[in-house]
């Protein structure tokens, strides 16, 4: 599709007289209105998102993003409905992390007259359309402005190159200028298009050149972009989404704890206990999925006459907590506080400000970072190997973990400047973080079996089953350990930054 700018009063050239085309039938005028919504500072167009109300061609709502041409919803309502300023919740709510709980209004009115010129050949076949569409746009973010423009569009459908090539020069010939492709949606509001924040860009400077603030600021701003992505999955419906999301909320909490020097002291505290707040929230409709998993392939793996009811037990205890899980996941993800989250993040990384330590070079500052991490998690693995048996035990192997993931998160965080060494680092940390995950499980569904067994209405027969299932998740957890040991093995032994450098 090809696009010119016209002046109002350009006649339409003579095209039937063109090599190949036969016939040009008189043009068939379409007419259509199309009200935009958005919140007032107009942050689903930054984000490449219209929300719109059609009324003539394709009636109804409509929810695209730019750059995605599969990724189009519609809900037909007719266009004389008394609400027809009230966005359906079913696409408001795709896009609710965005907009949070700012008011979605209309913010501009384009009406559009177009006259569809098609040329045939011989056999009737359309080679061309030419759309000639006069625009006529009503913003209410400046005042109720009013503009008018037209354009031609050149379609081509069964034509050849040559065909086009004529078109566009009687186009020309007739006062038609090349025009860009802009959506009519930012001609008309051109004035009050926000500027793209500057924190959605990676820095354009070279590894050599990235102060430790860069290399931050790039990672939060990543992943606040994942997470708001997994937002809208997981409002769509996508299963997994609780699970990227919490993620992405640990991934930002790991990022501001490693990098605490790099900003103003305490700056930051609040903003990481939200975030753990995010991740605990979001947490028990996973768990329950998890030990769904991890139970449900031991089941599978007893003879069937000694496995009895518990298969339908675990499946109604696990069902009921992530049921319940979820709705507290969806009430959270609605609320005041996690829009306010959203807002403070944003923020954070719109105006604040570095200490000395974020204007150094970061391939002079991130092994020291780096560095802080894994000192910590040998900290908590000797604490670990000093424990007793039991739940003490599995609370400081459960730490080690922790730490793990932090450290990992960090070493993520150094891709721009240490490339695939980062990378390599990164990866042998998520083999030790995966391996005591695992051990993770094995102790939360081994807490499960408990409360279970405890039960008044178990029979004997379930309850043996059910301890059954707790020694093999006994021996599955000392498997795990013993893998833990070996896997740290694979970390650095000396210092980080002789590691990168090799």
């Amino acid at each position: 599709m090809r696009t010119y700018d016209v002046d109002p009063a350009t006649a339409m050239p003579t095209l039937a007289s063109i090599s190949g085309v036969t016939t040009a039938p008189a043009p068939h005028e379409l007419s259509e209105v199309v009200t935009y919504f958005d919140t007032a500072d107009l942050r689903l167009l930054a984000a490449g998102i219209t929300l719109q109300r059609r009324n003539g061609g394709d009636d109804g709502w409509h929810l695209e993003r730019a750059g995605d041409a599969g990724d189009r919803r519609h809900v037909p309502r007719p266009a004389d409905d008394e609400a027809a300023d009230e966005v359906p919740g079913e696409l408001l709510d795709g896009v609710r992390v965005l907009v949070r709980d700012i008011r979605v209004a209309p913010v501009a009115v384009l009406t559009s007259v177009r006259r569809v010129h098609r040329l045939l050949d011989g056999r009737g076949r359309v080679l061309a359309a030419i759309h000639d569409d006069q625009m006529t746009a009503q913003t209410s973010s400046r005042s109720l402005t009013v503009e008018q423009w037209r354009e031609w569009r050149l379609e081509v459908i069964h034509g050849s190159r040559k065909l086009v090539v004529d078109i566009e020069a009687a186009l020309v010939r007739a006062g038609a200028r090349s025009g860009e492709a802009t959506p009519k949606l930012h001609r008309a509001l051109a004035e009050s298009m926000p500027a793209r924040p500057a924190w959605r860009d990676r820095p354009a400077s070279g590894a050599g050149r990235l102060t430790t603030g860069d290399v931050l600021f790039c990672y939060l701003g990543d992943h606040l972009g994942h997470l708001e992505a997994h937002d809208q999955r997981l409002r769509a419906g996508d299963a997994e989404g609780v699970h990227q999301l919490r993620v992405e909320a640990r991934r930002l909490r790991a990022a501001l704890s490693s990098y605490a020097p790099v900003l103003a002291d305490g700056s930051t505290r609040e903003l990481r206990s939200e975030l753990r707040w995010l991740g605990g929230v979001l947490a028990e409709a996973r768990d329950a999925e998890v030990q769904s998993a991890v139970l449900g392939a031991l089941i599978e793996d007893l003879p069937a006459d000694v496995a009895g009811p518990v298969r339908d037990l675990v499946d109604d205890e696990l069902r009921g907590r992530s049921s319940v899980g979820r709705l507290d996941a969806e009430r959270a993800l609605s609320s005041v506080r996690y829009f306010r989250l959203l807002d403070r993040l944003e923020a954070l990384l719109a105006t604040a400000t570095v200490t000395k330590d974020g204007d150094v070079p970061a391939r002079r500052s991130l092994p020291s970072l780096l560095d802080s991490d894994l000192h910590r998690l040998r900290k908590h693995r000797l604490a670990y190997e000093r424990s007793g048996p039991g739940p003490e035990r599995d609370e400081a192997l459960h730490r080690v973990r922790k730490t793990a993931k932090r450290l990992r998160y960090a070493a993520e965080s150094a891709r721009p400047v240490y490339g695939k060494r980062a990378k390599k680092l990164a990866r042998r940390v998520a083999a030790l973080q995966e391996v005591l995950g695992d051990h993770q499980d094995c102790v939360m569904a081994r807490l499960t079996l408990r409360r279970l067994a405890l039960n008044a209405d178990v029979d004997g027969q379930t309850a043996f089953t059910l301890g059954l299932l707790h020694a093999r998740l006994d021996e599955r957890a000392a498997t795990l350990e013993h893998e833990s040991a070996a896997a740290i093995a694979q970390l650095p032994q000396g210092g980080v930054r002789a590691w990168l450098r090799r």
